[in-house]
């Protein structure tokens, strides 16, 4: 009697294990196919990241071209003479302001030109500028401000200094370095009396 009561137990025993490997078997299937699941979720989010890289790839392509026809379009020589014959146009419409020294409209060109310089950038209004951007604002407002610019100090404070709102102009120099642009134009006119140019 106890060996059929051993070979029953043996029978249980031996069905019970069959049933946790069934379960066993049954919770790896599971495991597989969430991994399955989580392999083509990756393989989504991989390609999608591919596709926004590649799109972010040709927009940078689309801004250098867009950058590079906007210097080629505002040569320097070109806009100043353009701002001169549009400053001579407004002195004879409005009220008469009291002439310019050449002094004075030789250093303020000079300003112009440093600004001009496609190595620098610019950041004002929480926005990055290029130059040849810059250039064309400060020409044409110092153009507008004529009357009130009696100096090439003048055009520093009342023209380069702040944005019409009241924000600072900040020029980003080649080596990264930022700084507000009227002590940098302080500087460069400073410079350019001291190489006895004015």
């Amino acid at each position: 009697m106890l060996d059929k009561w051993l070979k029953t137990i043996s029978l249980c025993l031996a069905v019970l294990l069959l049933c946790l490997l069934c379960l066993v078997a049954w919770q790896l299937l599971r495991i597989g196919e969430s991994v399955l699941r989580i392999s083509l979720s990756v393989n989504q989010v991989a390609s999608s990241v591919a596709k926004v890289a590649e799109q972010v790839g040709h927009l940078g392509d689309r801004l250098d071209v867009i950058e590079k026809a906007a210097t080629t379009l505002a040569d320097p020589k070109q806009i100043a003479e353009k701002v001169s014959y549009a400053t001579q146009v407004m002195a004879e419409k409005t009220v008469a302001a009291p002439p310019m020294d050449e002094r004075t409209q030789d250093e303020i060109s000079h300003l112009l030109v440093c600004i001009g310089d496609e190595k620098h950038s610019y950041e004002y209004e929480g926005k990055r500028r290029t130059a040849a951007w810059v250039y064309l604002k400060l020409s044409g407002k110092c153009a507008l401000s004529r009357p009130a610019i009696a100096s090439a100090e003048d055009f520093i404070d009342k023209v380069a200094s702040e944005t019409l709102k009241g924000e600072t102009y900040y020029i980003i120099l080649d080596q990264g370095e930022k700084k507000p642009l009227g002590p940098w134009l302080r500087e460069m006119l400073a410079q350019y009396r001291a190489q006895g140019r004015s």
